[in-house]
């Protein structure tokens, strides 16, 4: 049994998720990518690389296409590996609607850090470090984000352990402050 977000699936049933997820992802960015190009969404790239504020309206115009796209993609594909393996296990349509939202809604996330955070903080550090040593901060600072993400969606990994063990603290500690304060009135 593995847990992706709130929903336990069998190897089987993971197995599908995961190729629906990927094939989505491998086949949907691009096609997207390639559509809004074509529709003209990414005509002033230029302008995008002039100002922090232009390339985070730029990250969140591609996520407004990128990410339904992909969901959309999983969830077909998804329905077709599950029909094709019909006969092998069923799944009822919740847990396979939170299976197919694992990528996209990572990419949601992706796109929302860097375009909020790690773009604005590179263009911050263009002014006192070199090309080099801003990319190299910047994909460091990411780290963590990716960290939480991981912890996020796969609850079971060592991430999502730690990440649920320190809730549970900073909960206790809260709890065991607002007693105490509670005591002293």
């Amino acid at each position: 049994m593995v847990r992706l977000l709130t929903a336990e699936f069998s190897k089987e049933e993971e197995k599908v998720i995961w190729t629906s997820n990927v094939l989505a992802v491998t086949i949907g960015v691009p096609a997207t990518l390639i559509i809004g190009y074509l529709s003209g969404l990414f005509s002033n790239l230029k302008l995008s690389a002039a100002t922090s504020y232009e390339w985070t309206v730029f990250l969140l115009k591609t996520a407004a296409i990128v990410v339904p796209a992909c969901w959309i993609a999983t969830t077909v594909i998804s329905f077709l590996l599950f029909k094709k393996r019909k006969n092998e296990f069923s799944i009822d349509t919740r847990r396979m609607i939170v299976g197919t939202l694992v990528f996209p809604l990572g990419l949601t996330y992706d796109f929302l850090i860097l375009g909020l955070i790690i773009f604005p903080f590179c263009f911050f550090l263009f002014q006192y470090l070199n090309y080099g040593w801003t990319l190299y901060v910047g994909s460091l600072s990411l780290v963590p984000f990716l960290i939480f993400e991981f912890a996020l969606f796969l609850p079971e990994s060592r991430a999502g352990k730690a990440l649920r063990r320190s809730v549970r603290r900073s909960e206790r500690a809260a709890r065991k402050h607002s007693d105490e304060t509670s005591s002293q009135s």
